[in-house]
């Protein structure tokens, strides 16, 4: 038989071959034969000894013989401990790349992955370098456990206002070699809902799980720091290791300022007016989130909402009754009382043809509440709870 005709023979057999099952029997012969005798090397211009768990390095290689035609060389990983990047995604176990005549000489790279487990343990697994013609390159790589640093938490955003939400998000940074469960708790008691367990596979990995829901009340937590932000504390357990996380959160003040400028803190103490007539404290100001515009600006809220944002404020924080608020009314003068005005130097600090909400409901209609207008006349009436009105807090001591 012609060294030719083997050639083809070969060529045809080689073909059928998936990538997979390639072996260095087939590489070796072929090489010979199509190299009369001489075996091509694959050259890494970058090796690779370890890598650890949950990360990625970049291998760099070239061919050692330039070639007639385009070359298909496959780059196959033991994919339970190794993997390798294919078209973007980290959950294939080989990839492929094609030199031609004229670049062959030419670095190229793949990424090698070290696939997470449900393990503390290291691993030793292989990369294997083939392609028709070409001797084939096997890497032996240690994975290291790397602990569990793998899961990636973080917010959704940055900060948390007093009639908000939040969550924590929680994905993997490469691909598990099989299904990992991580599992959270915290010291948080309030105002966070947590989803204990969470299960990420090869095909879901770096899509985010909500680990935790945030709500207003964990701005009261007294294991959150109120000085305008806090941490979050997650303990998280995977593959019998455990580590904690501590996620920064902002708090924002719907607008109250300091005298400097800045946002005051949860703490109302500077932004109260005491009625010791009546042994009450006033919020001094209708709520307003517009930063930095005066009171009569105001945003108005339903009745649900509101109720909520006076208990944010504090443990004995409320919506006022019809005769407390009635207290901020000189009735003799048709006017607000001075000395509960926030801004006394203004015509009005009082929402125009606006009504402020009271605690209390009709007692005949559990849906509607009783109001109070200011401006421009004095007006008390009952409104639906779903309507839009102010808010003046108050709290008794």
């Amino acid at each position: 038989m012609s060294k030719i005709l083997f050639m083809t023979l070969f060529a045809l057999f080689y073909s059928c071959i998936p990538p997979k099952l390639d072996s260095n029997f087939t590489d070796f012969l072929l090489g010979y034969v199509a190299g009369g005798g001489l075996l091509p090397t694959f050259v890494l211009s970058e090796s690779i000894t370890s890598i650890e768990e949950g990360t990625t390095q970049v291998v760099k290689f070239h061919l050692s013989k330039q070639i007639d035609s385009d070359s298909t060389v496959y780059v196959q990983a033991d994919y339970k401990v190794l993997g390798v990047k294919y078209k973007d995604q980290y959950t294939w176990d080989y990839t492929y790349l094609t030199f031609t005549p004229e670049d062959y000489d030419k670095d190229q790279d793949f990424t090698v992955v070290g696939m997470i487990d449900n393990d503390d343990k290291n691993h030793t697994g292989t990369i294997t370098i083939s392609a028709f013609g070409f001797q084939t390159s096997v890497l032996s790589i240690q994975k290291e456990s790397s602990q569990g640093k793998w899961v990636s938490l973080f917010l959704d955003s940055d900060s948390i206002d007093a009639l908000g939400t939040n969550h924590v998000l929680v994905n993997l940074s490469v691909a598990p070699s099989e299904d990992v469960e991580v599992k959270l708790a915290t010291n948080i008691t309030s105002g966070i809902t947590l989803n204990e367990s969470l299960v990420f596979t090869r095909e879901n990995y770096s899509t985010s799980q909500v680990g935790a829901d945030l709500s207003r009340d964990i701005l009261t937590d007294k294991n959150f720091i109120i000085n305008n932000s806090g941490n979050i504390r997650i303990d998280v357990t995977a593959h019998g290791v455990s580590f904690t996380e501590n996620l920064f959160l902002y708090m924002t003040s719907y607008g109250l300022l300091d005298t400097t400028g800045n946002d005051v803190p949860y703490v109302f103490s500077t932004n109260t007016i005491k009625d010791d007539k009546n042994k009450l404290y006033w919020f001094s100001c209708t709520f307003d989130d517009l930063d930095g515009r005066p009171c009569t600006q105001a945003k108005p809220l339903d009745w649900v909402t509101a109720v909520k944002y006076c208990n944010i404020i504090g443990a004995n924080w409320r919506l006022p009754t019809e005769s407390e608020l009635n207290t901020l009314y000189n009735f003799k003068t048709n006017q607000v009382n001075q000395k509960f005005d926030s801004d006394p130097t203004a015509s009005n600090s009082f929402v125009d043809n606006g009504f402020y909400w009271t605690i209390l409901n009709d007692k005949d209609y559990s849906d509607l509440v009783w109001v109070i207008q200011f401006e421009p006349n004095y007006t008390n009436l009952t409104v639906s709870k779903t309507s839009k009105g102010y808010v003046r807090c108050v709290s008794p001591y």
